[in-house]
């Protein structure tokens, strides 16, 4: 259920599947919130402990190349890898969790990321849609389409820096454990809304 609290309209507590989450709507266009308890701390050290040992260097991918060819940048000096909701329980739970919130079905949702930022490296600014200036943009969107929202969850937090900033937005966003950003990077009319530029 969900219960809008008359006092802050912007406000929201949703329960589920098992967690309480604390929804603070930030703007009406581009839509995004920040969700305070999306999940435990249980919950994200147990993502933590299940993608350690599959971290590698973060890549970018290649739009011009066959396939999704990822290749080593400058501008993401991350690491990262996918944790398979299929196979765990807790990362299903966050998915759909996420599916409910958002009004849609977990078979929207494209496989879960889990990156992690040592103290100097970043993700430089940059959109999570597909561009259509990509060379393989039509075939990138042809079964999905393109990626609607973005779910952002915090699985740790961080002594000092290490915010996500969207500079046209003048939003940012300190890590805390099981905290979430969430936005859409398609607007209301269909189209791609550049104001969703961000970096970690």
């Amino acid at each position: 259920w969900t219960s809008w609290e008359e006092s802050e309209p912007a406000r929201a507590a949703a329960a589920c599947r098992g967690q309480l989450v604390r929804v603070t709507r930030l703007r009406p266009e581009p839509r995004v919130a920040s969700l305070a308890g999306f999940l435990s701390a249980d919950e994200a050290a147990h993502i933590v402990e299940l993608a350690r040992p599959l971290l590698k260097r973060s890549r970018v991918i290649n739009h011009a190349a066959e396939g999704d060819v990822g290749e080593l940048s400058d501008a993401r000096t991350s690491e990262s890898c996918r944790v398979p909701a299929a196979r765990d329980a807790v990362v299903r739970r966050a998915v759909q969790r996420a599916a409910f919130l958002a009004g849609l079905t977990p078979w929207h949702a494209e496989a879960v990321q889990v990156v992690r930022y040592l103290p100097g490296q970043q993700y430089r600014p940059h959109h999570d849609y597909f561009d259509p200036s990509d060379a393989r943009y039509a075939e990138k969107c042809d079964d999905r389409g393109n990626r609607l929202l973005s779910f952002f969850v915090y699985l740790s937090g961080c002594a000092g820096g290490g915010r996500t900033a969207f500079p046209e937005l003048r939003l940012s966003f300190e890590p805390e454990v099981g905290a979430a950003v969430v936005w859409y990077n398609i607007d209301r009319e269909g189209a791609l809304d550049g104001r969703t530029l961000h970096a970690g």
